[in-house]
Parts: structure tokens; sequence; C-alpha cells
């Protein structure tokens, strides 16, 4: 079953119980008329069905054309360049749920789906196995009325294009199934005419007469059915018209200048309601209808006069008779009766009727009217005040205005207020018939309304004030400084919210003494904002310089909290019913609601009366086509995914959805992703829906588009698109393999030219160090040998003056005197030089053989009886007693002449510094690991001192010359070095001293 087989009937059961569709003349719709002006290809309109988008597909005498609503037509991309002939014949419905197919001349189709066309031939698969070419092809119906009357038809098949239907012979009816290349069932040919078969939702029916209906059904059943509903009621005679939209599964009847739309009801008869009255079909020679059901719009084709859309009115403009009328309304009253008094003394009743109040005719323009607490009627012109009964038949009084105004208010339980265009607030005395001035404010007062018992509120050209009637007393409104007040609207579910209406400044909420403003629409329409009125589903409705907008309240006061969405306003125009977008404002009560519920906004052509509740609202429903792809100035295909040239200048992108309303209700944003970051969400061109991009970056990105389809914040229709930017050449992947390449070999080479260099360089340097270490070794080697040298030549003569020496101090020993001392003391004093210089002597021989000292058994205790052997007569001098406490037999592998340098150094020291006291030398071993140990009773060594020789090399040279230690110690810790061995010293001032030479046993060199 077809897309719109299945549409008719579930519409037919639906309106069955729903007759929603009320009995309406031409003035209940717009009519907007389309020709070869507006974007039509040609004014023949052959054909009208929508697709599954819900596009409307027009066929013509020079191709097939797009209707996407509200003067936009569409024409397929180099479509008729690919036609052998462009003038159209038929249009048909298809198997495929919302798929078309048009017919062309030369006996082409044009495959209509997705709101996209293309051309398939007679030999495409598709068709090829299910379609009979053996005769002609006006043996497909085309609808009625039939444009092309064949004398010599002898088939005639009626329904889907590829799936089931009927075949009509001159004596008999055949049913097709989907697929069936037999009938299943073959019955009699009960009609006449092959133009009064109509095709309904895989029923057949066979219509006579308005009275004689036959219906058969795919079983071969035919039985008799009637027309009920509206064109039974009317009992039409005369001759009628048939227009059967074949391609919609549509039937429509014309008759008596009345427009009748039929369906199957659950019964099986034709259900009919008149949808249009007054249209002249014959002289407008109409061909084809199509019903929007969804929307109440009908699509009336003509076969010379292009295209005629009829919409649905929701709103009635309320004008006077008069010629020439004085339609410019601002102020309005729902008098006791129900009826409403505006400018002039024009009185409308709820229907619209209009009678002119003779009392108020013939007085100047009317800005005010109001009931006081007894139910006078007053009457506010610019320079007078009249009373009138309670239904204005009769004047009361009239009175001057102390001031030019046009602001009159009653509040509750107070006399009338009256406001002048120079800040005066007035009260009227209804004993003395004058008026009191209460108080001045700094400019022309625009309104006065009630704000609780005592308060009321007064706008003004610059600002709002809360006015204290008993008190005299005006507070102003923080916040509104230098705002234009329009009016005020108290809120209906919560009093203590006000709305209020600026001139060129919008809307804002004043609760809980703060100013809220609110956001504007995408257009600014807001800015001119005049009076609200709240329906009872809980929203506004707000009059402007530019139509009316509609808005849930709830919305609005979301947006008092940060990062809460933007309302959405809902915009209605001309095209909705109004005479003029520009209402009017600057009056009060500037809108009124009537007693039956209507609400009655003033405008500058007439009052605009509506049902709130009866209004929804066309949101724009459809999906999202990017239908229109130009690539730097040339179209290309559309699809979902779009390749680009790396060095593309520009891409225009068109977006089309099909939305026959007004084109600011599109909301439609678009946002560019890349894969990383969060993507922004900007408002695509409201003019023609068209992006724009002209720098991407290689690599794919996804474009998304989303269109509001309601008031929630998730009402939302979503598309994408994926844009794949081809990357220039020093982007691709083999330039940056070659590149790194490249890299890698020149780095390699660098690095490679940079070692050979520094390898050259380290060459260099090894053969200048080698020659200046030569020459430094040279140079140390002969210091050292003249140091030997010169040691050895002292060496020899002070041995031989010791010698004398000694042998003049034995003969001295038998005499006494001063002669024997000073022999004595010159003997000790040159011995002791001698034992320095063969001590010096030692040290030379040791440094000069660094590079080869030999290790051997050594006998501790014997170097320490010779180095006591020398300093037994300074020690003894001093009252100090050398003990050796090693025993004879330890012995050690280590290089004698330096452990003895290193015993001489110390035991120096300790018997330099020590008096009547003792040194001790001992020795022991843990293993392979021996310890040397000399410890005085001497004068000891500071912390600091103790530092600095036990880690010269962190020293500096000049602080290691102190008395304690001198280089003596500086000496030892060298050769401890040279034996691998480590020196540790214990000291403290006044407790002598302990130092301990810590090596390990060595058997080689």
């Amino acid at each position: 079953m077809g897309f719109t087989k299945l549409r008719s009937r579930l519409i037919c059961c639906i309106f069955s119980f729903l007759p929603l569709l009320i009995q309406a003349d031409e003035t209940d719709y717009l009519t907007f008329h389309y020709t070869d002006a507006h974007g039509l290809p040609q004014n023949s309109i052959k054909g009208i069905a929508p697709d599954n988008l819900g596009f409307v597909w027009l066929i013509t005498e020079r191709g097939v054309v797009r209707f996407d609503g509200h003067k936009r037509f569409k024409l397929p991309d180099s479509l008729s360049a690919r036609l052998e002939s462009e003038r159209m014949t038929s249009l048909h419905a298809d198997s495929v749920p919302g798929a078309l197919w048009a017919h062309t001349a030369s006996s082409q189709w044009v495959y209509l789906y997705d709101g996209t066309a293309r051309i398939v031939s007679r030999t495409a698969p598709p068709l090829h196995d299910r379609i009979s070419w053996e005769r002609p092809v006006n043996d497909f119906s085309t609808g009625l009325p039939n444009r092309y009357p064949n004398p010599k038809i002898e088939n005639l098949r009626m329904g889907d294009i590829r799936g089931a239907h009927h075949v009509i012979k001159q004596d008999s009816i055949a049913w097709y199934p989907s697929g069936a290349a037999a009938p299943t069932v073959c019955i009699p040919n009960p009609g006449e005419s092959f133009w009064q078969f109509v095709s309904l939702a895989d029923g057949l029916y066979y219509i006579k007469d308005l009275h004689h209906v036959l219906s058969i059904d795919t079983l071969g059943t035919i039985r008799p059915v009637r027309i009920v509903g509206d064109l039974a009621a009317e009992q039409p005679n005369g001759d009628f018209s048939l227009f059967w939209n074949n391609a919609a599964d549509q039937l429509f009847v014309h008759v008596n200048d009345n427009l009748y739309w039929l369906r199957p009801d659950r019964q099986g008869n034709l259900l009919s309601s008149r949808i249009l009255s007054g249209f002249d079909v014959e002289a407008n020679r109409i061909v084809v209808i199509y019903f929007d059901i969804a929307h109440e719009r009908l699509m009336l084709g003509s076969d010379s006069k292009g295209l005629f859309v009829l919409r649905r009115k929701h709103f009635s403009v309320i004008r006077s008779p008069e010629m020439p009328p004085h339609d410019i309304y601002y102020t309005q009253l729902v008098l006791k009766d129900g009826s409403v008094l505006t400018d002039y003394g024009k009185r409308y009743d709820t229907a619209g009727r209009c009678r002119v109040m003779p009392a108020f005719s013939s007085m100047d323009r009317q800005y005010a009217h109001v009931y006081d607490a007894d139910d006078r009627l007053w009457t506010l012109t610019a320079d007078t005040l009249f009373c009138h009964l309670a239904l204005g038949d009769r004047l009361l009084q009239k009175a001057p205005n102390p001031e030019p105004g046009r602001v009159l208010f009653q509040p509750r339980g107070h006399n009338l207020l009256f406001g002048s265009f120079e800040g005066g607030v007035f009260q009227w005395n209804h004993d003395t018939g004058t008026f009191t001035l209460l108080a001045r404010l700094p400019s022309a007062i625009s309104l006065i309304q009630q704000a609780d018992a005592e308060n009321v509120w007064i706008g003004t050209t610059k600002g709002l004030y809360r006015f204290h009637i008993g008190t005299k007393t005006a507070y102003p409104i923080t916040g509104l400084k230098r705002h234009h007040i329009r009016s005020l609207h108290q809120d209906e579910t919560q009093p203590s919210r006000l709305w209020i209406c600026t001139e060129q400044r919008g809307v804002f909420l004043y609760e809980d003494n703060v100013v809220y403003p609110m956001p504007m629409d995408e257009g600014g329409v807001l800015r001119s904002a005049h009076c609200i009125l709240e329906d009872q589903r809980g929203y506004f409705w707000i009059s402007t310089n530019k139509g009316l907008l509609w808005v849930h309240k709830q919305h609005l006061l979301d947006f008092r909290e940060p990062q809460a969405m933007k309302p959405h306003y809902f915009h209605f125009g001309v095209d909705d019913g109004f005479a003029t977008n520009e209402f009017n404002g600057g009056c009060n009560p500037c809108a009124i609601k009537l007693p039956n519920g209507m609400f009655s906004f003033p405008s500058l052509d007439g009052l605009v009366w509506f049902h709130p509740d009866s209004i929804r609202g066309e949101w724009p429903t459809g999906p999202l086509l990017v239908d229109g792809v130009n690539l730097d100035g040339t179209a290309i295909p559309a699809r979902d995914s779009i390749q680009l040239p790396s060095n593309f200048s520009r891409l225009n992108l068109t977006i089309s959805m099909p939305y026959a309303s007004d084109l600011k209700n599109i909301r439609l944003e678009y946002a560019i992703s890349s894969g990383t970051g969060k993507a922004q969400w900007l408002r695509l061109n409201p003019a023609d829906h068209t992006l724009s991009i002209n720098d991407l970056s290689s690599g794919y990105h996804t474009v998304t588009f989303k269109m509001r389809q309601g008031w929630q914040a998730d009402d939302f229709h979503h598309h994408s698109i994926t844009l794949y930017v081809t990357p220039r050449f020093y982007e691709t992947t083999w330039f940056l393999v070659v590149l790194t390449a490249l890299c890698i070999a020149v780095g390699w080479a660098i690095i490679r030219l940079r070692t050979r260099f520094i390898l050259h360089q380290n060459e260099q340097l090894s053969l200048k160090v080698a020659s200046h270490s030569a020459k430094l070794a040279q140079q140390q080697s002969l210091q050292q040998l003249f140091s030997a040298s010169m040691v050895h030549d002292i060496r020899a003569p002070l041995n031989y003056v010791v010698q004398a020496l000694k042998g003049i101090y034995a003969h001295s020993q038998a005499e006494e005197g001063p002669l024997a001392q000073e022999i004595q003391l010159v003997y000790d004093s040159t011995q002791q030089i001698f034992r320095y210089s063969n001590n010096l002597s030692q040290l030379a021989r040791v440094m000069l053989n660094t590079h080869r000292i030999r290790f051997s058994a050594v006998s501790l205790h014997a170097i320490a009886q010779k180095q006591f052997k020398l300093f037994n007569p300074i020690a003894t001098a001093a009252g100090t007693s050398l003990v050796n406490r090693i025993l004879p037999s330890f012995i050690v592998h280590s290089n004698e002449e330096i452990l003895s340098i290193i015993l001489h150094n110390l035991l120096d020291n300790a018997t330099k510094f020590t008096k009547n006291g003792f040194v001790y030398v001992s020795a022991e071993t843990d293993g392979d690991v021996y310890a040397l140990k000399v410890v005085d009773t001497g004068t000891g060594m500071s912390g600091s001192e103790v530092e600095r020789y036990s880690n010269p090399a962190n020293s500096q040279p000049k602080k290691l010359s102190g008395e304690n230690g001198g280089l003596g110690l500086l000496l030892v810790w060298h050769m401890v070095k040279l034996i691998h061995g480590r020196m540790t010293i214990t000291s403290a001032i006044g407790q002598g001293t302990a130092i301990t030479i810590t090596f390990a046993s060595r058997r080689t060199s």
C-alpha cells in the first residue's frame, strides 16, 4: 500500500470522529498566488503531490519544480539539460511510501524522492520488470479532470506506478496485487465512462453522480455507498466536477461554488467536508488540487495561471464598514454588555459587527475609556474628560483637562487619576468637578496601573515609579531610569512579578526589587514591544511594530538564571492574517481579553482578534536537506560526504526544508567540528539559509545543522555532512615520510661531521696535552733529580760535620763549663739537620719512583724504633716519653720508605707539640686492613684544623700552614694516598691528638 493511501486511511479514521474542518469561505483563507514571476518555471500546473520528506512537487510544461513553501521554488540542478523534453504530462505515486514519478512527453521518467529528482530511463531495472510498455502511456490514469482524453483507449491503469493497481477495460475490471503478473480478481465493468472512476486507498469508486456511487474492493465486491457529511447535507443539484489527485490519493468535488474534500470513512462511505467557498475554480482554470491536512493549506494548480496557495486564517482583522475607514485603533474597553468600545465610538459585538455610537462619533480621538466604581463610563480626549452612562447612551458631564495628557485610570478605592505630558499626576474630585494636583514627576506620564490597595504604578517616558496615593509620594524603580515605559503586565500566576514593555529596550521583569532584562529575538522585533497578554497555557502574546510575538513565559523566567537557554519567540505577521504588522501602543489598556476568551490587539489597520488556545503555531517539522553545493562558483552534487581541494576559495552550502509559514520562525544554526575541542553554534544566514566556508584546514570536518522544531530545549532536528579537505603536498603522508627521512639523513650527516670534527679536535688536543705532559714530566723529573742531587750533596758533608762534632763532643765530656754545653747544643742541632736531610732524601726517592712503588713485608716495630732513635733526644729534652706499643712480630705488606716518612712526620709533630707528656705508637689489624696509630698528650687541634687537615683537597692552601700541623700533615696526607690509605684525625684543644693511618695489605706493586 502506498504512503499516500495509508495516510488517507488514517485520516479517514481520525476525521470520522473529529470533524476538525469547519465550513469555510474564501475569507477564512489567506490566498497567495504564484506565477513564473515568483520562481515557477511555467504557469501550467499539471500535478501536485508531496514526497517522503514533505517537499511538494509540481509538474509543469517546463519540467518539475519543488515548492518548499513561502515563495521558495527549487528547480532540480541540471535536470532540464538531460531531458529530451521538459514538458511533463503526468504525476504518479510509487509503491515506495512518499516516492513519486513524473512522466515527460518524450516518455522519460523522473523519480522524485528525498527532496531530489533524477531521471530513470525506460530500461532501468526498477521500472522494466514492473511496468508494461506495450500500451500507450495514456493508459496510465493521470487523475481527474482528465487532461489527455484518448478516444481509442482500451485499458486504463489506476493505482501505484509500480505496485498494486486496477486495470479497467471497456467490459471488465481486474485487480493486480503488488508484483503480480496476472490479476487475482476480474469482474464486469459496472461503469459507463473511464473518467468517472477514482482510486482511493486501494479502493475503486465509480461516481456516476453525487447520489449514485459504487465501491469496488480488492475482492471484486461491488456495493453502493453514500456521500455523507457536508456535501450530503447541502443537497447539491446541477453539474459537479471531480478533482482526483492520483499522486496524492485525494478526491475533491466542486459544486455550487463550494469545494468538498472526500475520503472513505469507517463504514465505507465517502465522508465530505466543505473546505472552501467563494473561490472561482473555473475562472482560475484549476485542474489539480492538493490539501495539506496537517496545516490546513490548499494548493490549487491552474493550467494557465500558476499556483494558488490558500492558508487557513487563525487571526481575524476587525474593521469598520465606513468609507473611507478609520481603522487606526488605540484604546479599547469591554462594555457591560460584552461589546467592545473603540476609538470614535465604534462598538463591536463578539461577531465583529460594528455599530457607531453617536455620542462618541463627534468627539476628537479618544485615548482612554474607563469605568469608575459607580459604572460610569469616562472618556478622555486630548483636551476634555467626558462622563457617560455605562453603555455610553447619555452624557452626564464633561470637564477640561488640567494639562494636555492621554492617561486616565480608575484606582481601587480612590477617585480617577489623570497623567499629563508635563509629568503631572492629578486626581478627579467628584464633588467639585475639578482636578487636584498630587505630584509632579520629571517626565511625561505614559500609563497608570494598579499595584496594590494603596499604590499605583506610574510609567513615564523616563522611568517607572511606585506611587503611594495617600502620601502622594513617588518611588523610582532602580534600573529603569530613562526607559520609556509603554505598558505593564502583572503576572497572573505570581502578582509580585511585573512585566514591563519599553520603547526600543524590549521587555523587562521586575521581581523582588530586581530588574531583569529579557533577551531580544534574532530580528530585534521585541525592541518595539507594546503590550502583553497571557493565555491560560502560560504563554505571552506580545504586540510590536513588526508583528505579534508568542513566547513561553517559563522560558523567560528561566532566563533569570546564568547559562539559561535563550527563549524562542514565535512570530506571526501579515502572512498569518494581519492587515499590517504594525500594532499600536501608548494606550491604557493596550490589549484586552473579551468575555468569550478572545484576545484583541489594536493595530494601524483594524483590531486583531483571535482565540489563543486554538493557535498551535506551525513549526518547521520537516527534515533538513543540503541540496545546494557551490564550490568556487561551480555547482557540484550534494552528498553526505564532500571532498574539497586544498586550494578551494569558497564553499556555499544551501539548506532547504519544507516550511510554508513565517521564515522568521526558522531558527537554523550550524557548527563545524574537527574532532578536537567543543564546536560553537552560530546562526545561519536567515535570508537564504546559505553557509559560506572559505577557510578549512586539511582533513575531515563535520558540519552539523540544527533547526528548532518546538518549545522545549531538545526540540531540534539535526543533520550533518562531512567535508574532507585534501591535504596540501606538504601535509601528505609521503611528504612527511620523505621530510622525516631527509631530516634524519641531514641530522646523521651533521652528527657524523660534528663527531669527526670533535674527534679531530680531541686528537689535536691529545697531542698538545701529551706534548705539555711530556714537558711537565721532564721538568718535574729535572726538579726531582735536582732536589735529590742537592739533598745528596748536602747530606755527605753534613754527615761529615755530624761525625766531627760527635768526636769533639766526646772529647768535651771531660771538661766542664759553657764550652761543653755549646758544643753539645751545636751537635744536637746539626744531628737534627742531618736527620731532616736524610728524611728529605727518602722523600725524594719516593717522589722519583711514584709510578713504580714496590710493596714488601715491613716490620712496623722496626720502623718505629728507628724513628724513636732520632726523636728520643728531642723528646727527652722536652720531658716527653716515646712509647712503642707495636709488637716486633707485627708485619705488614707495604712500602717501607713511605711508612718511614709518614711515621717520621707524625712523630715530629707529636714531639714538637708535647711537653712533659707521652707519645704512643701502636698498630692493629682487621684482616688485610691495618691501622697505624700515633697518639700524643700535647696541645691538641681545634675542630676547624681537624676538618682542614682531614680534607686538605677541599681547603685553601694558605690555611694548611697552621701551628699544629703545617706542611708535615699535608705531606703525610699525600703519602697515605700513595699506599691507598686513609688518615683520620681525632683531637681537641688541650686534650692531645690521635692520628690513625688505615691502609690495606698489598702484596703487589
